[in-house]
């Protein structure tokens, strides 16, 4: 079992020495994806094709060429079986199985690879080639734009790069920017396209031929990577795409100050390494959540570090300003891993950084222990979906699952909710629970080391309830066979409704420990003498009329929380995250495409739980104020609203205070004493989720009870006498 332990993210450490990851791997080795005709990337119907070759261009003899011809870069060519999956910049996503033994041959796929758009414009293509068995892989990103009917149709293009020496034309030491979002407007209809990994930007919009349109740089991403340009508005004559003639172009020379651009993107693994050779193996089960410094001596300015966190599948990847070099120092924090029970032989390893949206990985190989010393980390959240009323329906979506290294096998769950609500039965898709009183319970199996799982509940809330009643949603999940627990942290969810509240699809909740719901506490109030964790969840919807391609959220940290014990705990989808410094957390949700809710409502929200300690020694009256700042695509940020607890003495924590009975010593390890002024009474031992530990019977006015088998934390103690109820508190260590 875990003890409470403060870990410092971005401490000073000690390098003895480095050398740049090279993968050791058998067979073909991708290494790179080009393409033969990437002067074409105009389409002028609305269905293009794509064809691969190995090694070197393929023949169209007899065939008619693809739109996008794309061969596969490699090291030691032999017959291999490949995937590609192929984000077409739609929100569409595809994936292909082929396999080849022969270089500079078309590579047959059945049925051929082929997309249609549904509109006109410049879509960026992401293309990924992986062999699984070597597990190389590629990425590389095109821009290609889909119609150019009649002259209304317009095409345009520059680049966007770095202007180091200020002249504004670009040369030799000037940086191209990739992902860059430039609008066109014309006839007050804003057009964007993206630069892609050179810089390079292309267009296609509506327009007349001969009439100008303003071109610019989006300015709020301008100033979120901090970026300035004197030549950001320009004015073009439009041109159509099918006239002969060559584009309009707009370049755009940048002043990025201390960011010299996304020119390298770093990425790593972290894994449970069980047969210790270094890599990540098919059987082998990643770490999430797992804090990743990332260290450079070489950015301009000084040295600098960043953390981000690994996400369910043990990866991480952060893109900018960090180093002038191909490559930094990272770091998995030694005290994380103790905490964690981890080992690792060396937790420093040098990335090499690359200038594409997705580089090779560098892998953190961990020993986490095997057989009896493999624990599993299970976890548990509930979030609501709409508003909460009277004489209505409420929509709560359960979530669980574990994030391993070991496999789960049983477990039960558990999901309470109010008195007088009525749970629908038929809106439970996981079979085999039981409902005793309010409180629904599963006995599950599951073999996995690593699962994520939900179900949408629906509840009748009755009518006649008064506006602003506190109704409280519980979930637990523990294990039931011999598996430990790596983490009881964050086991139990909890979730405060007030009825009547309206619903704000872009907000932010604070969760307490259960304790304070099962005791009636006030819901902004935590108590002064214990350490609390408080668990937050961010909801957020694309409320918009199209996709949103990228969403991130700027999320500012109290000063009076501990970002050392922040710990993500689910997110309803892949996200990144990265701490910026100074108690700012990013929440990156690259390349989402969240569903509009005009054309898909369900499907359009999204939302992130995370937990996190207050400081030790926060004192009575101290208050904890939390918001975040929603950014979907380029657009001003939604600002939720502002989240509040205070700090107050809820219970008696040592001898002086006025309380009819008295507890010592406190802190303890073995044992605590209970001394009254009355002849009898009883008293519980209770944890922070509100589960009973211990209970007896106080007499002639005193009680000695043993806490050693207690784990390491808060607790509080009930004592019940004749004239008397009260609540003290302890901590046990």
């Amino acid at each position: 079992m875990k003890k409470n332990l403060l870990f410092n993210l971005i401490g000073a450490f000690c390098l003895l020495s480095t050398s740049f990851y090279q993968a050791q791997v058998v067979g073909y080795a991708i290494t790179g994806i080009t393409q033969t005709n990437t002067s074409t990337t105009l389409s002028c119907d609305s269905t293009i094709t794509m064809s691969f070759s190995a090694q070197t261009t393929a023949s169209f003899a007899g065939t008619v060429p693809a739109d996008i011809q794309n061969v596969i870069i490699g090291n030691n060519f032999t017959a291999f079986q490949f995937q590609v999956s192929i984000n077409w910049g739609d929100g569409a996503t595809t994936t292909h199985g082929a396999g080849t033994s022969t270089s500079g041959t078309l590579i047959n796929f059945n049925p051929p690879i082929s997309h249609t758009y549904l509109s006109s414009g410049t879509f960026p293509i992401s293309i990924t080639v992986y062999n699984p068995a070597n597990q190389t892989f590629a990425i590389d990103t095109i821009n290609y734009t889909i119609g150019c009917q009649g002259n209304n149709y317009m095409c345009m293009g520059g680049q966007v790069f770095c202007d180091t020496d200020g002249n504004g034309q670009y040369n030799a030491g000037d940086i191209p920017i990739i992902n860059a979002p430039v609008n066109v407007v014309s006839n007050g209809i804003t057009y964007t396209g993206y630069s892609n990994n050179t810089g390079f930007y292309t267009i296609s919009y509506s327009g007349t031929a001969g009439q100008p349109s303003i071109v610019s740089v989006n300015s709020n991403w301008m100033t979120s990577n901090g970026y300035t340009g004197n030549q950001n508005l320009q004015t073009i004559i439009n041109v159509g795409c099918n006239l002969g003639m060559p584009p309009a172009v707009s370049n755009f020379p940048l002043n990025c100050g201390n960011n010299p651009g996304n020119t390298n993107c770093y990425a790593g693994l972290v894994f449970c390494d069980a047969n210790g050779n270094g890599t990540m193996d098919p059987n082998e089960a990643p770490i999430s959540g797992a804090p990743v410094l990332l260290y450079s001596q070489n950015a301009i300015g000084g040295p600098l570090n960043v953390t981000v966190y690994t996400d369910t599948n043990g990866y991480f990847i952060y893109c900018g300003p960090i180093s002038n070099t191909n490559y930094v120092i990272g770091v998995i924090n030694q005290q994380w891993l103790t905490y964690n029970g981890y080992t690792m032989p060396n937790n420093i390893i040098t990335l090499v950084g690359m200038n594409v949206p997705t580089p090779n990985p560098g892998f953190f190989a961990v020993n986490c222990g095997g057989g009896a010393n493999l624990c599993a980390d299970l976890w548990s959240t509930v979030t609501p979906w709409i508003g909460y009323y009277q004489n209505t329906t409420a929509y709560f979506h359960l979530n669980w699952g574990s994030y391993g290294p070991g496999p789960v096998g049983p477990y039960t769950l558990t999901l309470t909710y109010p008195a007088g609500v009525t749970v629908n039965t038929g809106s439970i898709a996981n079979p085999g629970y039981v409902i005793t009183g309010n409180t629904i319970t599963w006995n599950l199996n599951s073999a996995s080391a690593s699962f994520s799982s939900t179900d949408l509940i629906t509840f009748n809330v009755p009518a006649g309830i008064a506006n602003g009643t506190q109704h409280f949603f519980t979930s637990t999940i523990t294990p039931a066979g011999n598996i430990v627990d790596c983490s009881n942290l964050n086991n139990n969810g909890s979730l405060l409704q007030l009825v009547g509240n309206s619903y704000d699809p872009n907000d932010k909740v604070v969760g307490r420990p259960a304790i304070y719901e099962s005791l009636a506490i006030p819901s902004e109030q935590i108590d002064a003498s214990l350490t609390d964790a408080l668990t937050y969840t961010i909801q957020f919807q694309n409320t918009g009329t199209a996709p949103a391609q990228n969403i991130y959220i700027l999320d500012t940290l109290d000063a009076n929380l501990n970002m050392g014990t922040f710990t993500l705990i689910e997110s309803s989808h892949n996200m990144q995250v990265v701490y910026m410094g100074n108690g700012v957390l990013k929440f990156e949700y690259p390349n989402i495409w969240l569903a509009d809710s005009t054309s898909n409502e369900p499907e359009s929200h999204g939302h992130l739980v995370y937990r996190i300690e207050e400081n030790f020694g926060n004192i009575a009256g101290s208050t904890i104020e939390n918001t975040a700042y929603i950014y979907f695509d380029w657009n001003a940020p939604i600002i939720t609203n502002t989240t509040y607890n205070i700090n107050t003495m809820l219970w008696g924590i040592d001898e002086s205070s006025m309380n009819q009975f008295k507890l010592y010593p406190n802190p303890s390890a073995d044992n605590i004493s209970i001394t009254g002024n009355v002849t009898n009474f009883a008293y519980k031992i209770l944890d922070m989720s509100g589960r009973e530990l211990v209970s007896g019977q106080g007499n002639n006015g005193f009680a000695k009870i043993a806490i050693e088998s207690l784990t390491n934390g808060h607790y509080l103690v009930q004592i019940v006498s004749e004239n008397s109820n009260e609540t003290l508190s302890f901590i046990k260590q």
